[in-house]
């Protein structure tokens, strides 16, 4: 079992990646803030890949092989088959220094054997916090925050940030994909009008369906809402033009997911002038998702900024890690959220109802001689569930 470090490590981060894998969630990279007479981005290891257990409520890390990339935050990931994609992010190089890159690389899962690409085609620019999916066996990439790419090859809106870099990084609204059976980059031809640029913005895929919510572009941070019917690479409107005043207000680094074919789930994120959302929504869709209605949890939350959020289609449930519960521009250490949040949208299995209870009672000396008389597989799940909870409440 790992120890109070190692475990806090786990949720006590940004700029990381999360995704769903069968019945895991994967959690990959990021950094966090030390205190160390002043504070300092600390970036998380980079061979190591964390594993969350949806059926058993466990954690576990597991150490990489291979050309593994280097400590990287704001990268964009998609699983297709047994592969996970990273590309672009924030690199650390030369002491405390970054950079943005543009590289490829995919970790074979089952092996977990890192393997940097070298696709043939027009290298993306680079760029960090855009988003991913995968579909019909190709991987797609939109927008992110970089430098000003070369005129060249630039096809797509470059909107420079001239607040804070002179006009040499800005947003764009670049989409392009990646197709691993010829390893080649390419640009898709898509019909409509491609959304704004922007960066810090959240992706989710239904069906054939590419939905694409908020992020930021200059001073602004929008509530739009597009998606790209990826049988025609059709792009819509704006779905959301008719009812944002009745639903989320703009914001970026927020997480959306959808947690059934017709409903999605807006989490937290960084609302104009730089305060942190306390709310969650959830959005039905009508049948040709042209429409939508918003309701307001009325649950109270946390701030949550820059976390991720992955839906187990195994548990129905939606898995928050990580995050800050103040603006990324001007945290602390103490900031960080050290613990996940777990929204079920249906009830638990026996199993889990049962395993919970065990571990609650755990401590009590008489649960624990009768634990000891479980099968080893259940009493070892048993045993390592409660230390990683005391862990994490001490």
């Amino acid at each position: 079992m790992e120890g109070k470090s190692a475990i806090e490590s786990i949720h006590k981060r940004i700029g990381h990646i999360s995704v769903p894998y069968k019945f895991f969630v994967i959690v990959w990279s990021g950094f966090n803030e030390k205190t160390c007479r002043a504070v300092r981005s600390t970036y998380c290891p980079s061979d190591i890949v964390w594993f969350y257990n949806c059926l058993n409520g466990l954690w576990f890390p597991r150490q990489t092989t291979g050309q593994i990339p280097q400590k990287t935050s704001g990268s964009s990931a998609a699983v297709l088959d047994d592969h996970l994609y990273i590309f672009g992010g924030m690199i650390e190089f030369a002491g405390n220094s970054q950079r943005h890159q543009n590289d490829l690389y995919r970790l074979h899962l089952p092996s977990l054997v890192w393997e940097k690409l070298s696709p043939s085609g027009i290298k993306p620019p680079r760029c960090d916090k855009g988003v991913a999916w995968a579909y019909d066996g190709k991987v797609y990439f939109f927008g992110g925050y970089g430098p000003r790419p070369d005129l060249a090859s630039m096809n797509f809106v470059f909107q420079a940030d001239i607040t804070n870099s002179n006009g040499r990084m800005g947003w764009n609204n670049n989409f392009f994909a990646y197709d691993p059976f010829s390893n080649s980059w390419f640009k898709p031809n898509t019909r409509g009008v491609t959304p704004d640029p922007r960066a810090a913005h959240s992706a989710c895929i239904v069906d054939s369906r590419a939905f694409i919510f908020g992020g930021r572009m200059g001073e602004a941070r929008t509530n739009d809402l597009y998606f790209i019917d990826m049988s025609t690479l059709t792009w819509s409107r704006n779905i959301n033009a008719a009812t944002d005043r009745d639903g989320p207000e703009g914001r970026s680094w927020l997480s959306f997911n959808f947690v059934s074919r017709r409903k999605a789930v807006v989490y937290g994120g960084l609302r104009q002038y730089g305060i942190p959302a306390m709310d969650y929504w959830e959005c039905e869709f009508s049948e040709n998702y042209e429409r939508l209605v918003w309701t307001k949890c009325v649950t109270p939350i946390e701030p949550r900024v820059w976390h991720q959020a992955s839906f187990c289609e195994n548990t129905h449930e939606l898995v928050i890690v990580g995050g800050v519960s103040k603006s990324p521009y001007d945290m602390e250490e103490e900031d960080h959220i050290d613990q996940m949040k777990i929204i079920a949208y249906e009830p638990s299995t026996l199993y889990r109802l049962s395993l919970n209870a065990v571990v609650d009672l755990y401590d009590n000396s008489t649960a624990k001689l009768k634990c000891s008389l479980l099968p080893k597989v259940l009493s070892d799940l048993v045993i390592s569930r409660s230390i990683q909870n005391v862990i994490l409440r001490s």
